[in-house]
């Protein structure tokens, strides 16, 4: 058997199938020489130029995700949490859709000092 991405590939003696483990080890070498399989998925997002659209709506979604635990936790439906925001139900809804990544910072930090949490945000 051959491995799909290289032709005439020798087969592993030892199994009696696959290619050899020489054969992995060039390929990640290769791979990290040329920028193929081995290098980052931040670097392809970048050269598709989808970088920071692709992080603002991961960042989004895991706060999304965060709150609305953080609301079952509390057992606070979505009603309350609009009335402690002094805030509408369609706001909330906003914040919580996690395809929505155009949201106040200060709505977000409102929404955590509800429920008893904290935002923290830092440049690495």
């Amino acid at each position: 058997m051959t491995a799909w991405f290289r032709k005439e590939e020798p087969e592993d003696t030892k199994t009696g199938f696959g290619p050899s483990r020489k054969t992995f080890e060039e390929d990640r070498i290769m791979s990290k020489k040329t920028g193929g399989i081995d290098s980052s998925f931040g670097d392809f997002l970048k050269d598709e130029g989808i970088y920071e659209e692709t992080t603002a709506t991961a960042i989004k979604r895991v706060l999304a995700w965060q709150l609305q635990e953080a609301m079952a936790t509390r057992q606070m439906g979505k009603n309350q949490m609009a009335k402690e925001m002094q805030t509408s139900r369609s706001q909330l809804d906003r914040i919580l859709d996690p395809d929505n990544d155009r949201i106040q910072l200060d709505t977000v930090i409102k929404a955590a000092r509800v429920l008893g949490r904290e935002v923290r945000i830092e440049l690495v």
